[in-house]
């Protein structure tokens, strides 16, 4: 069977509107660099090509690190711990499992997400916890889910609402009733040993993740299997095929 490639943000192009001017597009490069350099105040607004409506410059996720890179002092920022240390510092699984969701959702700017645990006694994914206004707790997922089906196929993934079952399916949980729509998801599950033994979905509101946000998430999953080691799950759980 064929795959069908995940389904990214490229690298963003900004709109910066000063004033009654609007200039760009530049890269996230020029952007943060018109900042440091003054050219900018702290009052602009940005948007990133393709997006409707320009927000103020603070809410972009590259100048919330910029600026949290400059107050600790610039290169302190490397020593400074990120979610993802808190994640390979932990050792239980249900804490490991409900940090690396916010790790995920951190560092990817996920609207909301779900984090799943393959438990007893049917062994399949259930939601145990839960980020931003989502309530899917305790419900659980099926061996032919298509997110679990897709997981088990490929791996992690991330995509439009429309472009496939899976994502259909993950933004469909991930949208509350009465609430914004999920318009873009990621998913990312925890193999050990072609066990499935974690999951987790994380929605966007307003635009595709980006290469790097997918990168993120990743590096989340691989130190979140390292918490995992197997043991006391069945062979009849869901497993990955080769």
């Amino acid at each position: 069977m064929q795959q069908e490639p995940t389904v990214l943000a490229r690298s963003p192009l900004w709109l910066i509107k000063s004033g009654t001017a609007t200039l760009g597009p530049f890269a996230t490069a020029g952007l943060l660099g018109a900042l440091e350099g003054g050219k900018l105040g702290s009052d602009c607004s940005v948007k990133q090509v393709g997006w409707p409506h320009f927000r103020p410059v603070g809410q972009i996720r590259e100048v919330g690190e910029w600026r949290r890179h400059q107050a600790l002092g610039g290169g302190a920022a490397a020593s400074a711990p990120t979610p993802l240390d808190f994640v390979k510092l932990c050792s239980p699984r249900d804490e490991a499992t409900l940090v690396a969701l916010h790790a995920a959702a951190t560092l990817s700017r996920a609207d909301v997400a779900v984090a799943y645990r393959v438990l007893p006694p049917f062994w399949l994914p259930v939601a145990t916890f839960c980020y931003g206004d989502v309530d899917v707790l305790g419900i659980v997922l099926r061996a032919d889910d298509p997110v679990v089906e897709r997981t088990r196929q490929r791996g992690a993934f991330a995509g439009a609402r429309e472009a496939g079952a899976a994502e259909t399916a993950a933004a469909i949980r991930l949208t509350k009733r009465g609430t914004c729509p999920v318009l873009a998801v990621a998913v990312l599950p925890v193999h050990v040993n072609g066990i499935l033994l974690g999951l987790i979905e994380l929605g966007r509101f307003d635009h595709l993740f980006r290469s790097d946000d997918f990168e993120r998430i990743r590096s989340v999953g691989r130190s979140l299997g390292s918490r995992f080691d197997g043991s006391g799950v069945p062979p009849s759980a869901v497993s990955r095929t080769p």
